[in-house]
């Protein structure tokens, strides 16, 4: 059975990896639901991890097209679960992460803008 999960990301060309970038390592369940590539290079991801019990929507973007190091993050607010499950970004950059927080036990569907 699995005891550790992280989000890791890579970089391919031409079916052969060129880079890779672990996430660091968490008990509970962690995973990306989804990345985008924006302008300036950076690996846009969208995911989930498990902090103290309870899954938490979690953006970040790593430069290098991915196996940089992490140059911004963000966590869904709130004690309730949420996960991040998609991600684009516009022609300005500005990044869109969608998802869901759970407020007072009603899931709500959330999108953040992040100036990229």
């Amino acid at each position: 059975t699995c005891t550790t999960y992280r989000i890791e990301t890579s970089r391919y060309s031409v079916g052969k990896r060129t880079g890779f970038a672990p996430g660091l390592k968490n008990s509970g369940l962690a995973y990306g639901s989804d990345v985008a590539l924006d302008s300036q290079g950076r690996a846009l991801v969208a995911g989930a991890v498990t902090q103290n019990g309870t899954l938490r929507g979690y953006v970040f973007g790593r430069s290098g097209g991915g196996d940089g190091p992490i140059v911004f993050d963000l966590w869904y607010p709130g004690v309730g679960p949420s996960e991040a499950l998609g991600i684009v970004r516009d022609s300005f950059d500005r990044i869109f992460p969608a998802g869901y927080i759970t407020v007072d036990g009603e899931a709500q569907a959330r999108v953040t803008l992040i100036h990229g």
